[in-house]
């Protein structure tokens, strides 16, 4: 039980944040930046949402080998989608976010700088990397549910 609330506050989060709050957020502000304050703000809470989710999955991917007799690829398999999301949760909450919060810090305002500056184009490259990593957790986090519903119903 514990497994499948981390499992689903993890993969709905990302897909609630992404898919629902963000574009209505950047759609519905008059300002870009203060839109991504906020939206900033949100993913670096969710980020510790985040990190707790991994630990208990990794906990209960470990766990569930002293009584998952049958399929145990599968539960290896977990254990290293799980680890996998985990790591590049770290990497982009410790790592990407704050060199993003150091170069918003550096200039008053992103959208006022023209689209061929160092400090916007290293931005956007790092926000493009945040979203694909973001995106590929989303996408091993709905291989590690049906995987575990694959093992646990077994």
């Amino acid at each position: 039980w514990v497994h499948y609330l981390a499992l689903v506050l993890w993969v709905g989060g990302i897909t609630f944040l992404a898919g629902v709050a963000a574009p209505v957020i950047h759609r519905s502000m008059a300002s870009r930046a203060l839109a991504g304050e906020l939206v900033g703000t949100m993913l670096r809470r969710f980020n510790i949402l985040e990190i707790g989710c991994a630990l208990v999955l990794l906990v209960t991917s470990l766990s569930a080998r002293h009584f998952v007799f049958e399929r145990k690829t599968w539960l290896l398999a977990i254990f290293i989608m799980v680890l996998t999301m985990g790591i590049s949760t770290c990497f982009y909450s410790f790592h990407l976010t704050p060199r993003m919060r150091t170069l918003k810090e550096k200039v008053p305002t992103l959208d006022a700088l023209s689209a061929s500056n160092p400090v916007k184009l290293e931005f956007d490259h790092l926000h493009q990397v945040y979203v694909k990593l973001m995106s590929f957790n989303m996408v091993l986090g709905l291989a590690v549910l049906y995987g575990s519903v694959v093992i646990f119903k077994s």
